[in-house]
């Protein structure tokens, strides 16, 4: 098996009887999974022989999108740059954008919104995930906020792999 960085990306070649899979993950393999990595922390699986990361040869992984989003809905109200945001927003509604998207961008696919949040009195009061959201799109690989990709693999380790 090997393991290569791809920005914040790690891509695992694994065997699987006989056939090789591609696995996109947020986590090292020696970050304390004793029993493996929990299917949470697989972002999704390339094609068999894809030699690159593509919207086109990408299957996502619905454990992962689901547990990002539950990971997200825990911690958006902590996020300190989103709460900046909320207090200037004051209220409304308040789109959470994948960080592949340029900083000013006017218009934004739906493909790099990750989920809205509501904005009441200048405070975040809820989370609504957009099922929308790819993780691999325009061939590039998700980028989320710091403080909610440094929650979200705090979540994910202490998953139980077997579970």
């Amino acid at each position: 098996m090997t393991d290569e960085r791809r920005s914040d990306i790690l891509m695992y070649v694994i065997s699987d009887n006989g056939r090789e899979r591609t696995l996109l993950s947020l986590m090292p393999l020696d970050d304390g999974f004793e029993r493996g990595i929990p299917s949470e922390a697989i972002l999704g699986e390339l094609a068999e022989g894809a030699v690159a990361v593509s919207e086109a040869c990408f299957t996502p992984n619905v454990a992962f999108i689901k547990f990002m989003h539950e990971s997200i809905a825990t911690h958006v109200q902590s996020c300190p740059s989103l709460i900046d945001r909320a207090k200037r927003l004051g209220a409304g509604k308040l789109p959470l954008l994948d960080g592949r998207v340029p900083d000013g961008q006017k218009q934004v696919n739906a493909a790099d919104v990750i989920g809205l949040l509501d904005v009441e009195a200048e405070r975040i009061v809820r989370y609504t995930a957009n099922m929308q959201h790819k993780i691999v799109y325009d061939d590039q690989v998700m980028k989320l906020e710091p403080f909610l990709l440094e929650r979200l693999i705090g979540d994910i380790l202490r998953q139980d792999p077997l579970d």
